[in-house]
């Protein structure tokens, strides 16, 4: 069958059916019938059926391969992290959130202007919760577009997660000569989100230079840390906090979760 009568098969039998072309060429794109295939369907009395069930196979398995590759793109983003929570559901994560934690998980933007951000608050506080819930969003939403534009093609994520404590870690251990994967990773990526600030040793420099390089390189840095700022200020001094806070000229903002101190009150009653 040359195109011309392959063309006048089609017309003939779409306009039987009542199906249009552009319909017609999604749903063959969904079943993955190409030419070849289309010229021989159609002689089928039965082809419209059997188009329409292939392209819902089609759509499902392409939904799988699209929820497999955002799940691997949200692992690649917390390995460093709380990755076990990488199969967690967004909104399972969102779930239980204090309002504070909440509204960042689900405004936050790195990408449209949000600075940096630092939330303190004691242990149980769900802190780093906050953080995977915003990861989550994040990775979900530049997944999504990058889908629209290069469908199939392979998705990077510019997001990443250390612990202070792992970062020290690597340094010291780590061949001189050089840095560490994980060290040069967390200074580049576009954001990162450091987790439990303090638990590195009170002598070792890598967070601070870490925090450093990144706000020279006007990098976003979520940082979270179950020490109150004023202890966290006489520890690091306010330097690398402001690098926190103003990288990239952006406005950023602090998150305490501790409850506020009671107020004293001078004198009794009369």
């Amino acid at each position: 069958m040359n195109r011309e009568e392959y063309i006048r098969l089609r017309d003939l039998r779409l306009a039987e059916s009542g199906l249009g072309l552009e319909e017609f060429c999604l749903l063959s794109k969904l079943a993955g019938w190409h030419v070849a295939i289309v010229e021989h369907e159609l002689r089928n009395p039965e082809w419209l059926e059997r188009l329409r069930v292939a392209a819902a196979e089609g759509k499902k398995q392409r939904a799988e391969a699209r929820a497999r590759r955002l799940s691997s793109a949200i692992y690649a983003a917390l390995k460093g992290g709380p990755v076990a929570m990488a199969n967690t559901s967004e909104a399972e994560v969102l779930t239980g959130l204090p309002p504070k934690l909440r509204e960042f998980a689900e405004t936050f933007d790195h990408a449209g202007g949000s600075g940096g951000c630092l939330i303190t608050g004691p242990t149980g506080s769900q802190k780093s919760r906050g953080c995977v819930a915003t990861t989550m969003r994040l990775v979900r939403v530049a997944f999504e577009q990058h889908q629209a534009k290069h469908y199939g093609c392979n998705f990077v994520t510019d997001i990443a997660w250390a612990r202070a404590i792992d970062l020290a870690n690597a340094r010291r251990q780590h061949p001189l000569g050089s840095e560490p994967d994980t060290l040069e990773k967390a200074k580049d990526v576009r954001l990162l989100f450091l987790d439990d600030l303090g638990w590195e040793p009170v002598t070792d420099g890598t967070i601070a230079e870490v925090l450093a390089h990144r706000y020279d390189q006007g990098r976003v840095t979520v940082v979270t840390s179950g020490t109150p700022y004023p202890d966290l200020a006489k520890r690091y001094t306010e330097a690398p906090l402001r690098r926190i806070l103003e990288a990239g000229g952006r406005k950023g903002q602090m998150i305490s979760l501790f409850p506020p101190k009671p107020v004293s009150v001078l004198g009794g009653s009369r």
